[in-house]
């Protein structure tokens, strides 16, 4: 049985401990009532997933060569940069992209996710499924699709979403 810390309509992460000594289990989050993750992927919550909360917390705004850029646009000229190769200008470029991308261990293998801070200070994540949907080996994934997904929350929710899960991991007997 799952547990859902926050609210899937805007931000969630829902969660099993299956081992407490090694604090392991399924993990995924929910934004804008869209999964990100499997929930069949074994994970390590203190490491990959509380990790992966605390590197979403500290994005930055866009830099001024992608501010001007919303949805699909916005996620292609970050991937397409952090696909150039390491010479001189094209280096740049790269490491703009790369300080937006969201890296989570095992949690995202099978995706590319981008987070970064709007204007307002709200979080905003774009995410798209990588992999052949039929070569997935979860079958949560059966019914995904390779579009570009977009999802805004604010950042108490995120902030109520950490601590409420550190409260989980610290109380948890290993």
């Amino acid at each position: 049985m799952t547990t859902v810390i926050g609210k899937p309509s805007t931000l969630a992460l829902e969660y099993c401990i299956t081992d407490a000594s090694k604090m392991m289990g399924y993990s995924r989050l929910w934004l804008g009532n869209a999964s990100l993750g499997s929930i069949e992927e074994l994970v390590y919550l203190d490491g990959y997933v509380m990790g992966c909360l605390q590197d979403l917390r500290r994005k930055g705004t866009l830099h001024a060569r992608y501010a001007h850029l919303q949805g699909p646009a916005l996620f292609h000229a970050l991937d397409d940069d952090l696909r150039l190769s390491d010479q001189c200008a094209a280096a740049d470029s790269r490491e703009d992209a790369y300080s937006y991308l969201l890296q989570c261990g095992t949690l995202f293998d099978v995706y590319t996710v981008f987070a970064y801070r709007n204007e307002t200070g709200a979080f905003c994540v774009l995410w798209r499924l990588e992999s052949p949907v039929e070569d997935l080996p979860y079958s949560d994934l059966a019914a995904a699709t390779h579009e570009i997904h977009f999802a805004e929350f604010a950042g108490e929710q995120l902030d109520a979403v950490i601590e409420q899960f550190a409260q989980v991991i610290n109380a948890t007997p290993s």
